[in-house]
């Protein structure tokens, strides 16, 4: 940039010296010169300061820690300072309408804030309208799908909002919020709402329930719908974990029909690794080869198929080797069970 102009500042000293008779044209020229030689003056600081920093630091930190701060500032959520002002405190026993109105007027001062905190002032705000108003607060709740983050300040009131006067409320719409089914599991009602929390489960997209739902699976055909729906649903990998636990259970079987059904959907990287895992030499063909594109700053993702990788193929972690190694071996491969991993035949 630096050369860019100074070869601008010549152009223009030769074309103030071509008219230096028109007084207008050598003022232009003057002032062009002027601007031109600040800039060279900010970038000789700003290169100074660079040479300094990494003098001390080191260029890999000062190229990083921006980054860093970055990241923390993300992490470490400040409540937001949107003007609350406006939020009428409810009278004793509200009417529907005014609780309406209360949701309205919090929902609307979260709108350009992205920040998200369970120590916000509007969670306690919402804990205030207390329990037996469900039907009037479920439209302020995000279904599955709606990433806007709208409602994370209520979802976290939630528990205190639900009470035994919400039940038939709860029961109607549990299969269509998952948030609701998270609820009813930690309020002791899994077993009274079991149907509608496997139907929720059923549609995917919460990560939550996928973890909660094990304190209500306890028989033999509540297994057998978890395992089901692990095979066939969508964005439901995390009951893996759950099933593991499972007594009796032929984990092999088990993988290989869930590989088959998701090796088409989002998540068919984890349902291969898995699949991987247990001696399927097709999934691991998929797993390695892949569907992305490969260059020389590819990166496997970071999720379990890393170890799962390194595990099973006793390679490292490079898309090229291993490439390379699989196209050299794969009609001598075979699954050690005992170990856990793919061998080459002598």
């Amino acid at each position: 940039m630096r050369k860019n102009l100074l070869i601008m500042a010549a152009i223009l000293a030769v074309a103030g010296c071509r008219q230096t008779t028109d007084k207008e044209q050598y003022d232009r020229v003057a002032e062009e010169l002027g601007k031109v030689n600040a800039n060279l003056a900010a970038l000789n600081e700003s290169a100074a300061r660079q040479a300094k920093a990494m003098e001390t630091t080191g260029r890999r930190e000062v190229v990083s820690r921006p980054v860093v701060e970055t990241i923390r500032r993300r992490e470490v959520v400040v409540p937001p300072t949107a003007d609350l002002s406006g939020i009428k405190a409810l009278p004793q026993n509200p009417t529907e309408e005014q609780i309406t109105e209360y949701l309205t007027v919090i929902r609307m001062s979260l709108l350009g804030n992205r920040g998200v905190s369970v120590e916000d002032v509007r969670v306690d705000l919402y804990r205030k309208i207390g329990p037996g108003h469900l039907k009037t607060v479920l439209p302020f709740i995000d279904k599955p799908g709606d990433y806007a983050n709208r409602d994370f300040m209520l979802r976290t009131a939630l528990p205190d909002l639900i009470g035994e006067a919400d039940k038939p409320v709860l029961k109607e719409n549990i299969e269509f919020y998952p948030q609701l089914a998270v609820v009813a599991i930690r309020k002791g009602w899994g077993e009274e709402f079991k149907e509608q929390i496997f139907a929720c489960l059923d549609r995917g997209h919460d990560n939550l329930l996928q973890y909660e739902i094990y304190a209500i699976v306890s028989t033999p055909e509540d297994r057998r719908k978890i395992v089901e729906t692990y095979q066939t649903g969508k964005n439901v990998s995390r009951l893996y974990g759950m099933i593991c636990l499972f007594p009796e259970i032929n984990l092999k079987e088990i993988n290989d029909l869930a590989w088959t059904k998701q090796r088409k959907y989002q998540e068919w990287r984890v349902y291969a690794a898995r699949a991987a895992s247990t001696g399927n030499i097709e999934a691991l063909e998929e797993l390695i080869n892949g569907q992305w594109p490969r260059n020389l700053n590819y990166d496997y993702p970071r999720d379990e198929t890393n170890p799962i990788l390194i595990k099973v193929t006793g390679q490292p972690l490079d898309a090229d080797k291993l490439c390379k190694w699989y196209a050299a071996n794969k009609d001598k491969l075979y699954f050690d069970a005992r170990e856990g991993r793919f061998k080459v035949r002598d």
